[in-house]
């Protein structure tokens, strides 16, 4: 079903795209060439690093906070677009909070609120967050290659970014697609205006 959205919901939309879209990349290039490569792969080199370059972790954390918070505004923006199933949404909220709670175990260790026997639970939050996001790009775009709100190209790459999400060795990938896909939102917000 096509659907005029109201104003508001296009400005939400297209400026909660574009803030998932930047800090997101904000956080792979802090990630990458701040915090190291390696750092991701093995939790004793994240707890190294994160003694060493404490600030990069601080705000890895707050781009985090904003990236959640963008993402639930996204997914209900996309909602009222769309007025597919209520329950595609969950995963995307899942995702939402898994980062959210990863976002906060990494504060409460970083200022000693938690034990580091938690730091496998911050990787776990991460992974779930991977995976929950990668199940709502599947569902949301699944159902709109059928119902068609936007067109059928930018649904073929949600459902690309999703499946590709699956598969953790391929997480760059899946990021350059999800990337990707979250430009073309805001092209798709943009144009309902």
């Amino acid at each position: 079903m096509r659907s005029e959205p109201n104003p508001s919901n296009r400005f939400a939309g297209a400026a909660a795209a574009a803030t998932d879209g930047i800090t997101s990349l904000s956080m792979l290039l802090i990630g990458m060439l701040w915090i190291g490569a390696s750092a991701m792969q093995d939790p004793a080199i994240m707890a190294r690093r994160a003694m060493e370059v404490p600030s990069a972790f601080w705000i890895q954390d707050g781009l985090k906070l904003v990236s959640a918070a963008a993402s639930i505004v996204l997914i209900v923006a996309i909602r009222k677009l769309t007025h597919h199933a209520g329950w595609i949404r969950w995963p995307g909220f899942l995702a939402a909070a898994c980062l959210i709670g990863n976002a906060a175990l990494s504060i409460a260790l970083m200022i000693g609120l938690a034990s580091p026997s938690l730091v496998p639970f911050i990787g776990l939050l991460a992974f779930g967050a991977a995976l929950s996001g990668a199940l709502w790009l599947v569902l949301l775009n699944g159902t709109a290659l059928v119902a068609r709100p936007w067109p059928p190209v930018i649904s073929i790459l949600g459902i690309g970014a999703g499946l590709v999400g699956f598969y953790p060795p391929l997480g760059m990938v899946a990021f350059a697609l999800g990337l990707t896909w979250t430009c073309a939102m805001i092209w798709v917000f943009l144009h309902k205006a």
